[in-house]
């Protein structure tokens, strides 16, 4: 129950939906509008973003203090991330080579910056207090 986040495979074949007070993720088949499974992950699910590839989504959990790592092939939790995750992450978004993924964290003043390749956050970007959203230029700005 309580949905909240939902984005598109980029071939558009599945959507994921999260279920805040569920801590899981609905997958629903595109082509026929119908729930086809669902995924366990941490305690309040919130934003959820894929990969370039369709290889990976990564789920914020808002009251885990925790991104859980989805392989979008078998719809299973891959890893949980949860060092560098700050307090109440709500957003993620993915930049355009696959290659960071960033995390805005609601109740600090920082956003997380995971690694994809190694499912690892290695850097915090200071902003102000509360950012409610984080977002990619589709194409590398120069």
């Amino acid at each position: 129950d309580n949905p909240v986040g939902v984005a598109f495979t980029f071939d558009g074949s599945k959507a994921y939906v999260t279920n805040f007070d569920e801590f899981s993720v609905s997958v629903i088949d595109v082509a026929t509008n119908t729930a086809v499974g669902a995924i366990l992950v941490e305690n309040g699910p919130f934003g959820v973003g894929f990969t370039p590839d369709g290889q990976k989504a990564y789920v914020t959990n808002f009251n885990a203090q925790s991104v859980s790592v989805i392989d979008v092939n078998s719809d299973a939790v891959l890893t949980t991330i949860t060092d560098g995750i700050g307090v109440n992450p709500v957003a993620v978004a993915i930049t355009a080579d696959g290659a960071k993924a960033y995390v805005a964290n609601f109740d600090e003043t920082f956003v997380s910056v995971i690694d994809v390749n190694d499912d690892a956050v290695f850097a915090e970007i200071t902003v102000g207090f509360a950012p409610a959203g984080v977002a990619i230029a589709p194409i590398p700005l120069k």
